[in-house]
């Protein structure tokens, strides 16, 4: 990661004009704007300049970073956030003071986040429609909730630290809410969530935002908001105290939550409350708007005054054809036969499901979760059942029942991608919060998993869990650089890029294991014709989840440990292929790195290829660099023939600087760290590096091994013309003959000079 340090310092005398545009008037009042369109450095993504456009110096005291998803801002910042990259993903400013601008271009924004800001000012904000996560965690001045805040889209919020009340706030999409470490606040009304949210007043990678302090004695909800909150298990609903039996009247009815509080829960329509604030002066944000849009009951045939999570223990007999017919949905019929089959196997044998269900046997696993897997998974289906991470919700052994097979299979089957990541993250831990051990196991199953899809990819018996342990550490290593949170939703932040098929493992992995025969999988673990003499288990599973087609079998092409390490070898394995294609290479500096390429080889001096194409590193650290979505597309390079232009093979960059590059005599191979068609990073550890073994895999089947034979048949026939020259054509003249064809003519010439001496 490319760290940039900054200085914010100098008095703005005032705004000038520019040749190239005036000086925006909004940048006037500010020491500091961070923008991105108006650095004069063009080596950096974004960066920090006064009201005059004038870019500012770097210390070496402030954090001001972007690795190419996450934008960091902190200390000693006091500024304006005009613009930012437009590909950050997240935003965290923590200890610093910030008004935020128009970021609405930030279309791929999905988190901003305020961690202990002197001042993080939206009034004037502008906030993209992607944003999913805003945590507003200031130290001081946060009296209202911003109105200008899309709250329906938002799947994490958390608010602190000086708000007395919260009225109207309308989250239906909210997994994770908290009003953060706020000491006076003491009102909180016509709250509506769903059964979507799994934490109240307790997310886990902010420290101190389960509001013990909180003393709430006005609380109101509607039906559909008190079940939910009835729903989640006492260690994901923290406050001080909650007692309204003072402060409820009618209609509202005081009920009872969490065994030892009081909640009042208003019947629809619900009154719509004045917001109050602080008597402190509103300083940073507004108020949030009022709003009535109702929320559809979950489920109105529920009787709210039982426990709504019942229903999810019942067997199907207990259930209406109506309720049958709605978990059925997105199966056919014979897809929840087979559900039903499974819940049936289930009561009658417990052992049976649970070894369904097992990741093993393992060999050389000392981990409880991976070696028990069945049964963390059998306890993981009420949570999965009710989207909610309630622990209490976990089924005995004659508690599973039908709905809790046939939501959890809907969920981790039939669902989009980031859906199937937070079941995928529940599995590991109920709060949706993973720790670094926890997503070093996510990855670990998902491995497992994946061999399961395709039997004949790997030998008979255990399954050797050192085969994927490095890569897996690599791959949360990688992860911990974008965020340090492990949530569903920076995992699907992460996952585009660095794993995109990670959620079809777990999906297909869930079909072959609940719908057995009639499982629709989208994953297939590849199956390689040689062992790989660079290449672990694990890693060539962590390449297949970039590509489909690496999803194939892979028909080793050329191995320098059997056909030797010469260029002249390598193109005469690569060309003629007529798929796609993997290089794997391992240097002395023990990396293992490479590149994909998604056409085939060609003789060329122009760059060719397609944005399928993607450069990756495996060892020691793991690296995906895709693709990037510009105009650049110097995908590859391959090049024997030409005299001015560089010879070899070679991927991005540019003609005569490509970013990773063979040479054709493969002694003066190197890496580059960036380039316009490729993400950025080192897929080298150095810049220039010798190589010890390099593979290429074909990873297009049968059709492109017969079609590189028919070239190499055809490349021999005109190897073979050439040899064969039509000797008539030098009959013509004594010369020629005697030059060309002495051998064949010869006796003829020699005879006639001898006659000519006669004479």
């Amino acid at each position: 990661m490319t760290i940039v340090r900054i200085l914010v310092y100098g008095i703005i005398a005032g705004c000038v004009d520019l040749a190239e545009s005036k000086c925006p008037t909004h940048y006037a009042p500010y020491k500091a704007v961070v923008t991105v369109s108006k650095c004069t450095s063009k080596d950096v993504a974004f960066c920090i300049v006064d009201g005059q456009y004038k870019q500012l110096p770097l210390a070496a005291t402030d954090t001001f970073s972007f690795n190419g998803q996450n934008v960091r801002v902190g200390q000693p910042f006091d500024g304006l956030v005009a613009e930012l990259p437009a590909a950050a993903v997240s935003a965290d400013f923590t200890y610093a003071s910030v008004d935020v601008g128009d970021l609405s271009a930030n279309t791929k924004l999905k988190s901003l986040s305020f961690y202990r800001t002197n001042r993080a000012n939206l009034t004037s904000a502008k906030l993209p429609p992607s944003l999913t996560t805003l945590i507003l965690t200031s130290s001081v001045g946060l009296t209202q909730l911003p109105s200008n805040v899309d709250y329906s889209k938002l799947m994490t919020f958390a608010a602190g630290n000086e708000l007395t009340r919260v009225d109207n706030l309308n989250v239906p999409n909210v997994q994770d809410l908290s009003f953060t470490a706020n000491s006076r606040l003491t009102t909180i009304t016509n709250l509506k969530v769903t059964s979507k949210l799994s934490t109240f007043q307790r997310i886990h990678f902010l420290s101190g935002t389960d509001c013990k302090a909180c003393p709430l004695t006005i609380f109101t909800v509607d039906e559909t908001s008190y079940a939910t909150l009835a729903a989640l298990s006492p260690a994901n609903f923290l406050v001080k105290s909650l007692d309204v039996s003072a402060t409820c009247k009618a209609p509202g009815v005081v009920k009872p939550l969490q065994a030892r509080y009081t909640v009042c829960v208003q019947a629809p329509p619900m009154t719509t409350a004045t917001a109050v604030t602080t008597t402190v002066a509103p300083t940073v944000l507004s108020t949030v708007a009022s709003s009535t849009t109702a929320i559809n009951n979950r489920d109105s045939s529920i009787n709210h005054q039982r426990d709504d999570r019942q229903l999810y223990l019942d067997h199907s007999s207990k259930l209406s054809a109506r309720e049958l017919e709605d978990l059925k949905g997105p199966f056919s019929d014979e897809e929840f036969e087979s559900l039903q089959a499974l819940v049936a196997e289930a009561h009658a044998n417990k052992a049976v499901f649970l070894d369904r269900f097992s990741l093993g046997p393992l060999h050389g696993s000392s981990d409880d979760v991976l070696n028990a897997f069945g049964e963390v998974l059998y306890s993981s289906f009420g949570r999965l059942a009710a989207d909610e991470s309630a622990e209490s919700a976990s089924p005995d052994n004659d508690q599973l029942s039908i709905v809790h097979v046939a939501k959890a299979a809907a969920m981790c089957i039939r669902s989009p991608s980031s859906s199937t990541l937070r079941a995928l993250v529940a599995i590991f831990s109920p709060s949706l919060e993973l720790s670094p051990t926890q997503l070093h196991q996510l990855f670990m199953a998902c491995f497992l998993m994946a061999e399961d899809t395709n039997p004949s990819s790997r030998p008979m018996g255990s399954k050797d869990v050192h085969e994927y342990t490095p890569v897996a550490a690599a791959m949360a290593d990688a992860f911990q650089l974008h965020s340090s949170h492990i949530t569903p939703s920076t995992l699907a932040a992460w996952a585009p890029t660095h794993a995109p098929l990670l959620h079809t493992v777990f999906a297909s992995w869930m079909s072959f294991k609940c719908l057995g025969p009639r499982s629709k999988v989208s994953y297939v673990a590849p199956r390689l014709s040689h062992p790989s003499d660079i290449m672990t288990r694990g890693e060539e599973l962590a390449l297949s989840l970039q590509s489909v087609q690496l999803q194939q079998n892979w028909d080793r092409l050329y191995t320098s440990t059997e056909d030797g390490l010469s260029f002249n070898r390598l193109a005469y394995h690569l060309l003629g292929y007529s798929g796609p294609t993997l290089l794997v290479i391992t240097d002395s500096n023990g990396a293992t790195f490479g590149a994909y390429a998604d056409t085939p080889w060609k003789e060329s001096t122009k760059f060719f290829g397609g944005p399928g194409c993607f450069l990756f590193r495996t060892s020691p650290t793991f690296l995906l660099c895709p693709a990037t979505t510009g105009a650049a597309s110097n995908y590859m390079y391959y090049n024997t023939k030409g005299v001015v232009l560089p010879r070899g093979l070679g991927f991005g960059g540019t003609t005569s600087k490509c970013r990773l590059f063979l040479d054709d005599e493969l002694d003066n191979c190197t890496s580059a760290l960036k380039c316009a068609s490729y993400e950025p990073g080192a897929v080298a550890m150095k810049g220039s590096f010798h190589i010890e073994t390099l593979e290429v895999w074909g990873c297009g089947g049968d059709a492109c091994m017969a079609a590189q034979k028919g070239y190499r048949a055809d490349t021999a026939e005109l190897i073979n013309r050439a040899r064969k020259v039509d000797k008539a054509q030098f009959v013509g003249n004594a010369f020629d003959r005697e030059m060309f064809l002495g051998k064949t003519f010869g006796s003829g010439a020699d005879a006639a000079r001898v006659a000519d001496d006669e004479h």
